[in-house]
């Protein structure tokens, strides 16, 4: 059995309808229209460039403490 693969993204905001995430140890970004699609847009982007189905996503603030959709600021 295959060990479940983890990355951490950075998430922030870069507009009111833009969130950006960049996905540690691969240097790379995507972007989300809000905080609450933010988890599935790492996902399918880890998914497209690695090509890692199952990936287990660990979202961190500037600071690197856990960062969740509710979060974010209205």
């Amino acid at each position: 059995m295959q060990a479940l693969k983890t990355v951490q993204s950075e998430v922030f905001p870069a507009e009111h309808d833009r969130w950006i995430a960049v996905i540690d140890d691969h240097d790379f970004p995507t972007e989300a229209s809000s905080p609450h699609e933010v988890l599935s847009a790492v996902r399918s982007t880890v998914r497209k460039v690695l090509g890692w189905d199952d990936v287990a996503v660990k979202l961190l603030e500037c600071a690197g403490c856990p960062w969740r959709p509710s979060d974010a600021s209205a």
